[in-house]
């Protein structure tokens, strides 16, 4: 009858609200490491960005020149890209060297 289903969805509505203050605690527990991981993200990308984006030296070689390196990884070309040589000198007056790699293809 109409009034058991009443009194059932009475019931599972009473069962829910007992169960609120587990459920936001949880959610206060999955937010607060959630925040606490990004923040350790942010700090070790912080604390290690030079190592992480700029590589120094190739399988422990501590190299600054070019011609050091091992074959393969002197110029994109030795990787079969086209590529023009690039000097940025910056307002403190120091030059960096970079390569521009052309796209093989504009099309795609």
């Amino acid at each position: 009858t109409q009034s058991t289903w009443g009194y059932q969805i009475y019931l599972v509505c009473e069962k829910i609200n007992k169960m609120l203050p587990l459920l936001f605690y949880i959610a206060k527990i999955v937010f607060c490491g959630s925040i606490l991981l990004l923040i350790a993200i942010t700090l070790f990308f912080y604390f290690f960005q030079e190592r992480i984006i700029y590589q120094n030296g190739i399988k422990g070689q501590k190299s600054h020149r070019i011609e050091d390196n091992p074959e393969g990884n002197r110029n994109p070309k030795e990787r079969g890209f086209d590529y023009e040589d690039v000097h940025i000198k910056t307002n403190d007056n120091i030059i960096l060297h970079a390569w521009f790699i052309k796209k093989k293809d504009p099309i795609n």
